[in-house]
C-alpha cells in the first residue's frame, strides 16, 4: 500500500480481525443478531477505536439518541471518566426506552395483523419452480431480470404500503389461515422481543438494551408478520428454489432458517454490496452471487467455503445493467451519500471550482437543502438510469461505484477522507475491485477528470437538459 493509502483512520486489518473473532464467539438466539452486531456492536467498537485514535471527542449533541448511546457505551467500555449525571441519565433512559418499546410492540402486534387482514386479496398458487419475495425497489431492480426471463414468481412484502399488490405475500393462503395470524403474529412478536433482549444483553450489556429495543420496536411486528406468511408460502407452494435480495438482516436470517427447515434451496442476489467482516449468523443463501470477483474471493476465504460464493459476470451484468445504449461519456455525475453532507459539499466545491460541469444525483434520503450553497453552480439529474449510464460517476463509498462499471461508465471512488478510505480499503471488498479507480487526493481527482474529459467528447450539458 502506498503512502497515501495508509491514512485510513481507525480502520485496519487488525480492526476487521477483532470483529471476526467476536462474530465467531457470540452465542445468539434471534434472527436479529446480525443487525445488533452491525448497528450497535460495530458502532460502539468504532467509537472505542476513535477514542483511542483521536482522544475523547464531544458527546453527540442530541442526547438520548442511538448515536449518543453508542458514544456513551464506548466511553464506559474504554474506562474513561463519565460524569455521574450522564451515567444516571443513560441508565434511566435505557430502562424507560425498554418499557416504551415493549408497549409499542404490544400495540403494534395486534394492529398490524388486522390491517393486513382488511387489505387482503385472494392469491392463487403458482406452479413455477422458483419464487421470491420483494421487499424494496432496490431488490426488485437487481432481480427483475429473473421475472423478465420467466424464471421466478415474485411476491411483494407490502404490509406497510397503503395499497397492496395483486401478488402480495399477505394474500397467500386461505382466509382461515389469515385469521390465525391474529393469534400467531402476537406470539412471534413477543418471542422475538425477548430473544432480541437476550442477544442484546449478551453482545453489549443490559445497560444498552433499551436503546436496542427502541430501534427494533417498530420493526419486530412487521418481521413477525413476514415470518408467519413466509411459512405459509414455503409449506403451500411447489417451488424448489427461493431467491432473496436480502444479505444479512433479520429477514435474511429468517429466510436462511426456514429454507433449511423446509429443505428448500436458497439463492441470494444481494441488493447491496458486501462487508469484509463476518456477521454472527453468516450470509443467506446456498448460493450467494457476489457483486465483484474480488468480493467473491474475500468472502470465500472469510467464511471458509469454496462453493457458496459465486461471481458471474453474466449475472452481475443482469443485476446492474440499466439497458441504456452505449454513447460517449460526456457528463460528470456526483452521487452524494445521505450522511455526512459536509464531506459531500467539500467534494462538490472542489469540482465546481475546478471548472467542471457537474450533475448531482441525490440519494433518496438526502436533502437538497444540504447543497443550497452551490445550487446555482451545478445541475440535478433525477433519472438514475441516465445518471449511472455513459457517465463519469463519482462517489465516496457506494454501490453506485459497482453499478457504474456495468453501464459503460467510468467509476471513480473519491477517497479524500480517512473514514471513506478506511471503509473502501478494509470494510467493503467490492470497492477495491480494479475496475473502480480510487482518487485519494483532490489534486489527483482533478487531474484524472481533466484527462478523462480530454479523451472523451468533453464535459458538456446533456441534450435533453
Amino acid at each position: 500500500m502506498n503512502q497515501v493509502n495508509k491514512n485510513t483512520g481507525i480502520y485496519s486489518e487488525e480492526f476487521v480481525n477483532s470483529l471476526n473473532k467476536k462474530a465467531d464467539k457470540v452465542v445468539w438466539r434471534s434472527d436479529y443478531i446480525n443487525e445488533i452486531f452491525m448497528h450497535f456492536f460495530l458502532k460502539i467498537e468504532e467509537n472505542i477505536a476513535s477514542i483511542k485514535f483521536n482522544g475523547l471527542n464531544n458527546i453527540e449533541e442530541k442526547a438520548f439518541t442511538v448515536a449518543w448511546s453508542n458514544n456513551i457505551a464506548a466511553i464506559k467500555i474504554s474506562g474513561m471518566c463519565l460524569h455521574s449525571k450522564i451515567r444516571i441519565a443513560y441508565n434511566v433512559v435505557n430502562i424507560m426506552l425498554y418499557v416504551y418499546s415493549l408497549m409499542a410492540v404490544i400495540f403494534l402486534m395486534f394492529m398490524l395483523p388486522v390491517i393486513i387482514l382488511i387489505k387482503r386479496e385472494n392469491k392463487g398458487k403458482s406452479d413455477s419452480t422458483a419464487f421470491s419475495i420483494i421487499r424494496s425497489p432496490a431488490s426488485y431492480n437487481k432481480m427483475k431480470f429473473l421475472e423478465e426471463e420467466n424464471l421466478v414468481d415474485f411476491y411483494f412484502d407490502d404490509a406497510l404500503k397503503q395499497q397492496t399488490s395483486k401478488s402480495s405475500m399477505y394474500s397467500y393462503g386461505t382466509r382461515i389461515r389469515s385469521l390465525n395470524a391474529l393469534l400467531i403474529v402476537p406470539f412471534i412478536s413477543i418471542r422475538d422481543f425477548f430473544l432480541v433482549t437476550m442477544d442484546s444483553i449478551a453482545l453489549i450489556g443490559w445497560q444498552h438494551s433499551g436503546y436496542v429495543m427502541l430501534y427494533f420496536s417498530s420493526r419486530i411486528v412487521h418481521k413477525a408478520s413476514f415470518e408467519y406468511f413466509f411459512n405459509l408460502l414455503l409449506r403451500g407452494n411447489k417451488q424448489s428454489i427461493y431467491y432473496t435480495g436480502n444479505k444479512e438482516d433479520r429477514f435474511a436470517v429468517l429466510e436462511m432458517r426456514l429454507c433449511k427447515k423446509y429443505n428448500m434451496r436458497s439463492i441470494c442476489i444481494p441488493h447491496g454490496i458486501e462487508y469484509s467482516f463476518k456477521v454472527p449468523a453468516g450470509l443467506v443463501g446456498d448460493i450467494f452471487y457476489c457483486t465483484t470477483s474480488h468480493a467473491q474471493k474475500h468472502l470465500s476465504q472469510l467464511y471458509g467455503v469454496s462453493d457458496k460464493f459465486v461471481y458471474s459476470k453474466e449475472i452481475a451484468f443482469k443485476m446492474f445493467s440499466r439497458g441504456i445504449a452505449e454513447t460517449d461519456r460526456s457528463k460528470i455525475v456526483f452521487f452524494p451519500e445521505s450522511r455526512e453532507p459536509e464531506k459531500n459539499l467539500r467534494i462538490l466545491e472542489v469540482l465546481i471550482n475546478s471548472g467542471f460541469l457537474i450533475y448531482v444525483k441525490l440519494h433518496i434520503k438526502d436533502n437538497p437543502d444540504n447543497y443550497i450553497k452551490y445550487s446555482d453552480k451545478f445541475l440535478y439529474i433525477d433519472d438514475f438510469d441516465k445518471a449511472i449510464s455513459n457517465s463519469i460517476c463519482l462517489a465516496r463509498k457506494s454501490t453506485v461505484l459497482v453499478e457504474a462499471v456495468y453501464n459503460n461508465s467510468l467509476s471513480i471512488a473519491v477517497l479524500t477522507d480517512s473514514k471513506d478510505r478506511g471503509y473502501v480499503e478494509y470494510m467493503l471488498p467490492s470497492l477495491t475491485d480494479n475496475k473502480i479507480i480510487r482518487a485519494y487526493t483532490f489534486d489527483k481527482l482533478v487531474s484524472m477528470l481533466n484527462d478523462v474529459v480530454k479523451d472523451n467528447v468533453g464535459n458538456k450539458p446533456m441534450q435533453d437538459e
